[in-house]
């Protein structure tokens, strides 16, 4: 019999239309219910400004980390299948959203394909994705460059918003 190797998987989720919060439990109870997914931890909740279109709800954003069988792509039907599900409709890149759900890390996996992109290609763009990751796993190392995610953290000197959510306080 041949088994696939369970792998190590980051995904980050975010919000910035209608009910944030329950956006963002809804996709993360679905995601829990995928077979061959197992849910290891869940960062915190954090405000973020949207990066590159500011006249934009602000996002509430988290990551998981989880593991899992699946491969990269079916991963990737997956998550699109639970991002229609909740109603998030393409209208392209930086635009509001109820729901947006991305493979940042798969493993050591470094992937190149027209769907899909491994490393995310915009981890370092966005500290609140950083944070996410370092909260996550502070050792947590870029398959690319070896940098720990958390060095890279330290390092960035954007003035980009993240504040910790607390519901019913912010």
């Amino acid at each position: 019999m041949n088994e696939r190797i369970r792998k190590t998987v980051y995904l980050s989720l975010g919000s910035n239309l209608g009910d944030r919060y329950t956006n963002i439990m809804r996709a993360i109870s679905k995601i829990q219910r995928i077979p061959d997914v197992d849910l290891r931890s869940i960062a915190p909740l954090y405000e973020t400004e949207p990066v590159g279109a500011t006249e934009h709800p602000v996002y509430l954003n988290t990551a998981l980390r989880m593991e899992t069988q699946l491969t990269p792509v079916e991963l990737l039907d997956r998550c699109q299948e639970i991002e229609a599900e909740l109603g998030r409709v393409n209208k392209g890149e930086l635009q509001p959203r109820m729901i947006d759900i991305d493979i940042l890390l798969y493993d050591d996996l470094i992937l190149e394909q027209p769907e899909l992109r491994i490393p995310h290609p915009r981890i370092k763009e966005r500290i609140f994705v950083l944070k996410l990751l370092t909260d996550l796993e502070p050792e947590l190392k870029c398959p690319v460059t070896e940098h720990k995610y958390s060095q890279l953290l330290e390092s960035e000197h954007a003035n980009q918003r993240i504040e910790l959510f607390r519901r019913g306080v912010n």
